[in-house]
């Protein structure tokens, strides 16, 4: 028997059936990498795609105290479920406080599963709206590639302003940019209100009372529809109203609200501590009634408290200023409510040393304070907190008081001063 039998070549037509069958093989195989990977890596949206607004009700820290607003895609031929946050900043920037209070922190663009989302607002016992764009199918894959391109690295980060750039004012501008002239917002009739009125805090009123006096003359600007949006719920309230053209006819911006997520009530406790106003107003009371006595019983028990008066609102001056010319924020400029809390202040003490030196201070504050008084909307263009007018007529009475007082204050003072002079120069005789 040989063994070495000649190699058997196929028949063509075998040959050709086994060439087809493997060809199909791999094309087949080929067709579906390419549908899983459409599936997978593609960044266009379906038809049965919804991009929405999420609104956040306000949370018990301090910068939760407005509500948060952020946007969420979902699709589930792709099985995408996505929530897109411009109001993401990190705590652990070995710089942060400095940067916060210069207005030089920078927030960024995150992204996340809108579960993840759900359940840590559903945590924190917050509400969550939803509400659903009257977009086409082009528009939401605009809307997608527009969030996809501000998340790559070099496009997420922004310079955060509270009034001008947040987490809703990069919403606007985003609805504005892919939607153009044919988003119709509403018209603010009688002008809206002012920034400052916008951030007023009922249930934080020290809080708001320390922003109010923190803020100058360009918070007291009134605000349109838009502009009055960059706080999540007035931003709600104004997609709610506004319009979209549509095949030449307008239709609304919404095509459907829900809450998400209804918080459970909290209990509110009555706040002990009464408010700014009621409680400055009090003090004026106490203060004006011991200022009598000391100026009629001459008797300058009060010189204490003027010592911490002065220099409290003397060192609020320099924070004032600080504020104003030393960081980047555009609100805390021209802050009028320097002239009450002036830097000047804080040499009260020397004044009182030097009679001229203090009837020119005490000119300068009457001035000063009578301007607040007197001035606020007219010749200052500053609304001042309520609780500013019985501070101011709590330093008027102290000054006042100091005025009628002064000589047998000042003869006090030069008989201590000759006294120690007399006895340096007996120590050395």
């Amino acid at each position: 028997m040989n063994v070495l039998q000649p190699f058997k070549i196929p028949s063509s037509s075998h040959w050709l059936k086994e060439f087809f069958c493997v060809s199909a093989r791999l094309i087949l195989l080929t067709l579906c990498c390419v549908g899983v990977c459409n599936v997978c890596f593609s960044d266009t949206l379906s038809v049965h795609s919804k991009v929405s607004i999420i609104t956040c009700g306000p949370g018990e820290e301090l910068y939760e105290a407005y509500g948060h607003s952020a946007i969420r895609v979902s699709d589930p031929e792709r099985n995408l479920d996505l929530v897109y946050n411009y109001g993401t900043f990190s705590f652990s920037d070995p710089d942060f406080y400095s940067k916060f209070i210069k207005g030089k922190l920078q927030y960024y663009l995150s992204v996340g599963s809108y579960d993840n989302f759900y359940a840590s607002y559903a945590y924190d016992n917050r509400s969550l709206k939803e509400q659903v764009l009257n977009l086409s199918v082009e528009e939401r894959n605009q809307v997608y590639q527009y969030l996809l391109n501000n998340h790559l690295l070099e496009n997420r980060y922004y310079l955060y302003d509270f009034f001008y750039d947040n987490c809703a004012t990069r919403e606007i501008k985003l609805l504005n940019d892919v939607l153009g002239e044919r988003l119709i917002w509403p018209v603010e009739e009688g002008g809206g209100k002012t920034f400052r009125q916008h951030i007023a805090l009922p249930d934080f009123p020290w809080v708001y009372f320390g922003m109010s006096i923190a803020l100058g003359t360009p918070t007291d600007k009134k605000t349109s529809a838009v502009e009055g949006a960059f706080l999540p719920y007035n931003l709600y309230h104004l997609i709610a109203d506004s319009k979209v053209l549509i095949s030449d006819s307008l239709a609304p911006l919404i095509r459907s609200s829900s809450d998400l997520f209804v918080p459970i009530p909290r209990e509110t406790s009555a706040n002990a501590f009464p408010s700014p106003v009621l409680f400055f107003w009090g003090l004026f009371a106490l203060v004006l009634v011991v200022s009598a006595l000391g100026i009629f019983k001459r008797r300058n028990f009060l010189l204490l408290f003027d010592y911490a008066l002065f220099s409290i609102s003397g060192l609020l001056g320099v924070l004032f200023l600080f504020l104003w010319f030393g960081t980047d924020h555009q609100s805390t400029a021209w802050n009028f409510n320097i002239l009450w809390a002036s830097p000047l202040n804080l040499i009260f003490p020397f004044l009182l040393q030097r009679h001229n030196a203090f009837k020119a201070y005490a000119l300068f504050c009457f001035l000063s304070y009578t301007i607040v008084l007197l001035g606020s909307g007219t010749l200052v263009p500053q609304e001042f907190h309520q609780a500013v007018y019985p501070i101011v007529l709590i330093l008027s009475v102290r000054v006042l008081a100091w005025v009628f007082f002064y000589p047998e204050i000042c003869d006090r003072f030069r008989y201590k001063e000759i006294n120690n002079k007399s006895t340096l120069l007996g120590r050395k005789a």
